[in-house]
């Protein structure tokens, strides 16, 4: 029987060499979920992006150290082919395989192909430090019946099925992970760009009560509880004192 893994592995190959094809037609989708994240990160940190696809938006970030992994063979070939930026290292495999610590850990438009979504978060523990962020970018569920129609015409890549988790979903899988939750936006009204139409959708209307239960992407930005920043303890030595002065040596 063929696991999920394989599955998905295949389903990735196989749309490998259309994948930029895909970036193309809905740039305007890409470079605003691309710009989000972009302002979150500072350039020159440690950035992980898993599911990095052909590795076209963890080049664009700049890091000091980047490192993109993904599970199609085809997908990696084709981000070594296209990046030669030498800070950047692109590589077959799954959170399972990294043996690092990240300051910022990029999962973007995957978990909803992941089987167990717990357990994946739960490995992001030993990849990330006590200042380490997690930034998460997912389909709202409010939109599966668009997406779905949008794939079978041709107006979006080919996909496969998905687990559409909600807001609150993704907020009880980082709870359960011992992750924090500190900011969750929902962004992308209109995901195809049409002059100043657009930008009142997805900069004002977006952001505004009601509308904003609406957005076709959920951006999450959590951080990991329970470590400490330094494996050192420290320890602080108080010695009241008054009317010494002149009797103890400093």
């Amino acid at each position: 029987m063929t696991s999920d893994k394989t599955k998905l592995k295949d389903y990735f190959n196989k749309i490998a060499p259309k994948h930029h094809h895909w970036r193309n037609k809905n740039k305007y989708y890409y470079s605003y979920i691309e710009n989000q994240i972009s302002f979150v990160i500072p350039q020159g940190k440690k950035v992980l992006e898993i599911g990095c696809g052909t590795g076209e938006f963890l080049v664009r970030l700049k890091p000091e150290r980047g490192l993109g992994v993904d599970i199609s063979e085809k997908m990696i070939e084709l981000a070594l082919a296209k990046n030669k930026n030498e800070k950047i290292e692109f590589k077959v495999g799954d959170i399972g395989d990294i043996e690092e610590i990240f300051d910022y850990i990029i999962i973007s438009d995957l978990i909803g192909y992941l089987p167990d979504i717990e357990e994946f978060f739960r490995k992001l523990d030993k990849v990330t430090h006590s200042s380490s962020r997690i930034i998460i970018t997912q389909y709202s569920k409010v939109w599966e019946p668009i997406l779905d129609l949008a794939s079978k015409i041709g107006l979006r890549m080919p996909s496969i099925d998905q687990n559409w988790v909600s807001q609150t979903d993704i907020k009880n899988f980082l709870h359960l992970s011992d992750m924090e939750t500190i900011k969750i936006n929902s962004k992308i009204l209109l995901p195809k760009y049409i002059p100043l139409i657009s930008s009142v959708f997805n900069k004002f209307l977006v952001n505004m009560p009601i509308f904003n239960k609406f957005g076709l992407v959920n951006i999450v930005i959590a951080r990991p509880l329970n470590k400490t920043k330094s494996d050192k303890p420290s320890v602080s030595i108080i010695v009241p004192a008054r009317n010494e002065a002149g009797t103890i040596n400093s």
